[in-house]
C-alpha cells in the first residue's frame, strides 16, 4: 500500500487562523485550505491512506464517504504542491 510522507525540510506557520507551509528551497508560502492542515498535521509521521481517513474521521462529523474524499483532494493539493510525497 502507498504511504504518504511529508518532504523534508518544509516550515510551518499559523498566521491568525490560515496554515502556511514553505519549502526551504521556495520563496513563496502555500496556504493549506479545507482539510489539508489536518491531513498535513497527520502526516508528522508517514502514514497509509485509511490511516489517515480514521484520523481525521476521529475529528470531523461528515460522512465516511466525504472525509475520504476530502483527504483524498488534500493529498492530490500537497503532492502537487511537492509538500508531500507518494512512496510503494
Amino acid at each position: 500500500m502507498t504511504t504518504y510522507v511529508r518532504v523534508p525540510a518544509v516550515e510551518r506557520a499559523l498566521v491568525g487562523e490560515r496554515v502556511l507551509v514553505l519549502r526551504l528551497d521556495q520563496d513563496t508560502p502555500i496556504e493549506l485550505a479545507g482539510s489539508a492542515p489536518t491531513v498535513w498535521s497527520v502526516l508528522e509521521d508517514a502514514s497509509e491512506l485509511p490511516e489517515i481517513i480514521q484520523v481525521v474521521a476521529s475529528i470531523y462529523t461528515d460522512t465516511p464517504e466525504v472525509i475520504a474524499a476530502g483527504v483524498e483532494e488534500a493529498l492530490r493539493h500537497l503532492i502537487d504542491a511537492n509538500l508531500v510525497v507518494e512512496q510503494p
